[in-house]
């Protein structure tokens, strides 16, 4: 059996994400991770993109795809999620660089106790059904944050934007061709452009 693995929040996703803070000029919050430092200060490239494939670790790729694959033999580094490591926390987590003690996105349905209800914080619905729990987004009164591309565009030097099946330039769930070519249409807007790409595979094979 594996043991268990601790987060190393020094060695992250937070710390990839405040890799991308700082280098499009942001306040950083917490530690950033070198190799990526130094690649971003080396190349100084104009587009920078981050795909997350939900579910999709290192355990998995090395145990699913071995050692002569792809995505093995281009490995860079691992890095640990965050703990909660639920789709809910761990996106969120890299959307803004912050852990989620501090963004408080700690599962895909969470009990709020003034209102007495389980929410399902991305839908805003009440747990297991499509119905909408108030006409403001519960989850965002409670847990606001600022995205990365939030505070890039806000700022104005430089361009970002988010495509995912959900929100930003949305393209249609596991159609990863689309999403490529969303991602292909938002570079090259500005000086630097920071665009941050989810899909959800494998996560939702795997859960079912």
């Amino acid at each position: 059996m594996d043991k268990f693995i601790l987060p190393e929040y020094d060695n992250s996703i937070v710390s990839l994400a405040s890799s991308i803070r700082r280098y499009f000029e942001l306040d950083v919050y917490h530690n950033t991770l070198s190799d990526i430092d130094k690649i971003l200060e080396e190349y100084k490239p104009k587009n920078v993109v981050v795909i997350l494939f939900d579910g999709m670790g290192s355990r998995l790729i090395k145990k699913i795809l071995g050692e002569n694959s792809f995505l093995y033999r281009n490995m860079l580094k691992e890095i640990s999620s965050v703990v909660p490591a639920t789709t809910t926390a761990s996106t969120t987590s890299m959307l803004t660089g912050l852990t989620p003690v501090e963004h408080g996105w700690l599962a895909w349905d969470l009990y709020f106790k003034k209102e007495d209800k389980i929410v399902t914080m991305f839908t805003n619905n009440i747990k297991d059904t499509d119905i909408k729990v108030f006409d403001y987004n519960i989850a965002k009164k409670y847990f606001p944050y600022e995205t990365i591309t939030d505070s890039i565009n806000k700022n104005g030097k430089y361009y970002s934007n988010i495509v995912s099946p959900f929100g930003g330039d949305i393209y249609s769930e596991n159609n990863i061709d689309e999403m490529f070519t969303k991602i292909e249409n938002n570079l090259n807007k500005k000086e630097k452009n920071y665009i941050y790409a989810y899909y959800t595979n494998p996560d939702s094979i795997m859960h079912h």
